[in-house]
């Protein structure tokens, strides 16, 4: 087998590309495929994105990819929260108003770094706005991205509607989700 200079943009498969390999911990998607971006939908609703990590990790920050500002948002009631396997809540970033209100790579820190397991974690986004932002994402409008899985285990889900500034202690009941929202850590 040839071995591969990732170096050499002309060598490298991104579907071989790993999360270290775009400075991050662990993601849901590889970043060089998301083609697609979406718009959070209902205001207060939470959309939550399942990740898996391999090994231990300390999780500082928080990253998405924001393509169309948020407009006129409800001040301190933008967020992302980080959720252990047991959809347990282990920290919350501070008010995302400002920073959604420029595109790019956010980096959302955690109120504090939380090490977590090998395992499932969850990332949770949540806005209050008159325009919600429009974040990255794989497929759109797709019922086949949580593959075979149950609602409650769906890899992306919306679980609690009604939320302003504090993140649900537990994320509540599942409804299967459509769009495919990219999500790294670091």
């Amino acid at each position: 087998m040839a071995k591969i200079d990732i170096r050499r943009p002309s060598q490298v498969n991104p579907a071989m590309l790993e999360s270290v390999d775009y400075g991050l911990l662990c993601q849901n998607i590889p970043l060089a495929e998301i083609t697609g971006s979406t718009a959070l939908g209902t205001s207060g609703t939470v959309y939550v994105c399942k990740l898996r990590t391999r090994k231990t990790i300390t999780v500082t920050n928080i990253h998405m990819f924001v393509t169309v500002a948020i407009g006129t948002p409800t001040a301190g009631q933008n967020f992302v929260a980080l959720y252990d396997s047991s959809k347990n809540l282990l920290a919350q970033s501070s008010d995302q108003s400002t920073a959604w209100g420029s595109t790019g790579m956010q980096t959302m820190a955690l109120s504090a770094p939380k090490t977590v397991a090998p395992g499932t974690i969850y990332v949770a986004v949540w806005s209050n706005a008159t325009t919600r932002p429009t974040f990255r994402c794989g497929v759109t409008g797709s019922s086949s991205i949580n593959g075979i899985n149950s609602a409650a285990n769906s890899l992306w889900a919306t679980a609690d509607t009604g939320v302003t500034t504090t993140a649900p202690s537990t994320l509540g009941t599942y409804t299967a989700y459509t769009n495919a929202l990219w999500v790294g850590l670091s």
